[in-house]
């Protein structure tokens, strides 16, 4: 029996319609949710703990002139960040050792390397987003290395435990966005949605 579950829903509502003055004011609202009927819980694991389904991943501040490379398949960047998805799927009933969970990343950020784009629009705390600067996920299965490209299409592949559990292990880490880019100073903040299948 094949599952699928999308992992996290963005959508973003932007208020429109007549102006009720001519110095008009707002922003935007952005709603985050997820109806799934799957009975697995999803675990992202960072170094400042865990969190339910969607997760937060902080990278430790870098220096232009740390940034020195574009990606690499099998390397990764600066600041290496280590982090996990975990799938617990202990109460579905079809999960058994032999089941593969599939799983894929995608992002309006990704570009053509796979690697995410900085969000060049966002202003974080009067600082202005740093330029040719990108963020590189790899997957460390069992000490190997190899890039996840976050283009909705490049799928990895985790085995699940006795306990019905597959955990998969990455690291986010800062490259140059090409290889004659000039890394300037700024913020990093960039996102995914990831979705898995198993069968």
């Amino acid at each position: 029996m094949k599952k699928t579950m999308l992992l996290a829903a963005m959508l973003t509502a932007i208020g429109s319609g007549s102006a009720m003055a001519d110095d008009v004011q707002g922003g935007q609202l952005q709603f985050n949710g997820l109806i799934s009927a799957t009975t697995c819980s999803k675990i992202v694991r960072t170094e400042r703990g865990d969190s339910n389904t969607d997760g937060q991943i902080y990278l430790d501040s870098a220096t232009p002139a740390e940034v020195t490379t574009e990606i690499q398949t099998t390397a990764t960047g600066a600041k290496p960040e280590p982090f996990s998805i975990i799938l617990d799927c202990k109460d579905a009933t079809e999960v058994t050792e032999t089941t593969i969970a599939k799983l894929k990343m995608d992002s309006t950020f990704s570009n053509t390397k796979g690697t995410l784009n900085n969000d060049a629009n966002l202003t974080v705390s009067g600082i202005a987003a740093a330029k040719d600067v990108d963020i590189a996920i790899h997957h460390d299965k069992d000490g190997s290395l190899t890039q996840m490209k976050v283009d909705g299409a490049d799928t990895h592949d985790a085995t699940f435990n006795a306990s019905k559990v597959a955990t998969y292990d990455f690291i986010a880490s800062y490259v140059k966005a090409s290889a004659t880019a000039t890394v300037t100073p700024g913020h990093v903040t960039t996102n995914a949605m990831y979705t898995f299948t198993y069968q």
